[in-house]
């Protein structure tokens, strides 16, 4: 459904990546990295959620680099995780980063994730995480994406949930700290 909404293939392969458009995410380099890739995979559509100020600028270098036709600009959605199953793979070149959450939605749709080596190593929860450099070029991001678009999705949602992000944990650690605080000011007497 999602597919035939993006005017997708089924015979189409799916790079995805989830942020706003911004220096610190390398958007630039992202469409360098797809440049390359697309020129020996013609049937690779890549799926940009998100919007922003460099937008335009993206834009302009995918009709300048002749693969525009071969990009989805969703802008911003409020269904990443329904987003994140039509992909093979997920891809996050940035620049720097605090603690991308978008990561860890990859990996719970059970995407191989390719990273900036300048991301934290914090959000690396399953084996569905490869670092790579931004500073050497395109062709070792090209040759992951060719290795991780042939791999298949994995469940790793129990792992994912044992490292801590899990809305249901969360919310039950807010309410008990939420209780701790409201007992202690019952109870508390000056």
């Amino acid at each position: 459904e999602c597919r035939e909404e993006l005017g997708l293939l089924d015979t189409d392969k799916v790079l995805i990546h989830v942020g706003r458009f911004h220096e610190s995410k390398n958007h630039s380099f992202l469409i360098d990295i797809f440049t390359s890739y697309l020129s020996s995979h013609q049937n690779t559509k890549l799926v940009l959620v998100g919007d922003g100020v460099l937008r335009k600028e993206i834009e302009n270098k995918c009709l300048n680099n002749g693969v525009y036709r071969n990009v989805i600009f969703t802008g911003v959605r409020d269904d990443v995780p329904r987003i994140l199953q039509i992909a093979d793979v997920f891809i996050f070149p940035s620049n720097w980063e605090g603690l991308p959450v978008s990561v860890v939605e990859a990996q719970a749709a059970g995407l191989p994730t390719l990273i900036s080596d300048h991301v934290t190593r914090d959000v690396e929860l399953t084996d569905l995480c490869s670092y790579l450099p931004i500073n050497k070029g395109v062709t070792a991001w090209v040759e992951a994406i060719e290795k991780a678009i042939l791999s298949s999705k994995k469940n790793e949602i129990k792992k994912i949930k044992e490292s801590g992000f899990d809305i249901y944990q969360s919310a039950c650690w807010l309410t008990d700290f939420y209780r701790r605080i409201i007992d202690e000011k019952l109870y508390y007497t000056p």
